[in-house]
């Protein structure tokens, strides 16, 4: 990339040896991390909900034990999901977890504004743990999307998050991660 960039010398790279490095120090993309998460610390068939739902496929095939819920929106022809379990409709039922990509201030709208909202519907959540990964993979094989190298990243605001739900008295207990 030196011909796209002369001026800065800071920026120049080869592909190949970053590829080179990568398969020598592999990185832990937040899939890799949320699915061994999954699998270490959530019981078979608990319902668990990751927003946004643009990184739902990796864990589903790398921890296929939990139940992904939240993953469809209000449909706009009721008859064309007609048997599908209301778990996966966005809201229509209270899951176990919500497991959060943090980017830019989403994890801060979440908490100020979606949270309270869905309290008010009787869906309590609580932070339950915030794992150590930055939220955006970019593990795409195109070049120009393709991150070789771990992401500096502020835990704050683009890590990954946990929020469990608590139980209301009369309900049974919420997952403990």
């Amino acid at each position: 990339n030196i011909a796209h960039v002369p001026w800065d010398r800071g920026r120049w790279q080869s592909t190949l040896g970053e590829y080179l490095h990568e398969l020598r120090e592999p990185r832990r993309p937040a899939s890799q991390v949320i699915s061994e998460w999954l699998k270490a610390n959530v019981p078979a068939r608990k319902t668990v909900a990751l927003m946004p739902t643009d990184w739902i496929a990796p864990p589903i095939v790398h921890a296929p034990h939990v139940f992904y819920a939240w993953q469809l929106d209000k449909p706009r022809r009721a008859e064309d999901y007609i048997g599908l379990d209301e778990r996966l409709f966005l809201y229509k039922q209270p899951v176990d977890l919500i497991v959060l990509h943090g980017f830019g201030n989403l994890r801060e709208v979440f908490e100020e504004q979606v949270l309270p909202r869905m309290a008010e519907h009787g869906m309590r959540y609580e932070p339950a743990v915030v794992l150590d990964a930055y939220y955006d993979d970019r593990t795409r094989p195109e070049l120009i999307w393709h991150w070789f190298r771990e992401q500096p990243y502020d835990r704050e605001k683009q890590a990954v998050y946990v929020y469990r739900r608590v139980a209301a008295p009369d309900q049974t207990p919420a997952v403990t991660p």
